[in-house]
């Protein structure tokens, strides 16, 4: 939600896409020891709940992010609020404003790519002869009880950002509702393959590279997900303190580098044209 009022002095207000808060930027030629921004509660037809935010020269500034100031908390999204900047030029009154929001998260999807691929690819596995189980597939480690052997599960252990264009973090969303902040980002995921032989072990430790690289370009490239990869891996044995008979292990560090997209809709209305007409003998506006 934004808006715009008066020329001299003037607000352009907007209202931050998490709620709670107001971007006001104040434009004015009055001398800035007359300035004052005074935030009111509008009930009925009148306001209550008045706070002085600017007052003075000391106070005065182009942009003011208004939190709730005043208060203990942000601004409350079931009131409406009223904005008056005075100058020594006049007085712009913004409002009401409803600093209201809906987050909707619709979640990257990269992960369940990785885990489905990796469950599917060990169902369609052909088995060597003396391989008698199959390995259950788990979404990090199951918690609580000891699953039978062998086991893979695999973790999303790290998300950093990397690379951002420039540019990308100006608001440019007021002509289609959609503001996109893109990127890159490193994904590091913890596979860990665990077995009652050694010989199990490094059979399913390939397997699991296996598959991951077959999706590497048939799947993650098609969406941008594998500018770069790599991986390492860690074999060992766990045996003694009560782990007996033991089991081996090999942890995989998966990496890869690929888009981390950011986007942010917004609802509030959008003007793309403004068009003034003498159509007969009379004015009018249309709006689109």
């Amino acid at each position: 939600m934004s808006g715009s009022v008066g020329t001299d002095p003037r607000i352009d207000w907007q209202v931050a896409p998490t709620g709670g808060i107001a971007i006001l930027k104040l434009k004015s030629a009055g001398d800035a020891s007359s300035w004052s921004l005074v935030r009111s509660v509008v009930s009925g037809t009148g306001t209550t709940q008045t706070v002085t935010l600017i007052s003075g020269p000391s106070d005065s500034v182009p942009v003011f992010v208004d939190i709730g100031d005043g208060t203990k908390a942000p601004l409350d999204p079931t009131l409406s609020y009223q904005y008056a900047f005075t100058t020594s030029k006049g007085t712009a009154t913004a409002g009401p404003i409803v600093p209201a929001a809906a987050i909707e998260l619709e979640q990257d999807q990269l992960t369940e790519i990785m885990m489905r691929a990796l469950t599917s690819g060990i169902r369609s596995l052909v088995l060597p002869a003396g391989f008698n189980n199959r390995p259950t597939v788990f979404h990090a480690m199951p918690m609580g009880s000891q699953p039978t052997l062998p086991m893979i599960s695999l973790n999303d252990t790290l998300l950093q950002q990397g690379d951002i264009p420039i540019g990308q973090n100006n608001p440019n969303n007021r002509l289609t509702n959609t503001l996109i902040i893109g990127g890159q980002a490193l994904r590091h995921y913890t596979i860990a393959v665990c077995t009652t032989t050694a010989q199990e072990r490094g059979w399913y430790r390939d397997a699991v590279l296996a598959i991951f690289h077959s999706i590497f370009g048939t799947i993650l490239a098609a969406i941008g997900e594998n500018a770069t990869h790599r991986f390492q891996v860690h074999s060992s044995q766990v045996t003694g303190d009560g782990m007996q008979p033991g089991f081996y292990y090999a942890e995989i560090m998966l990496e890869l580098t690929g888009s981390f997209a950011v986007g942010v809709s917004t609802t509030y209305g959008v003007i793309n044209e403004i068009t003034v007409q003498d159509q007969q003998g009379e004015l009018f506006v249309d709006i689109t």
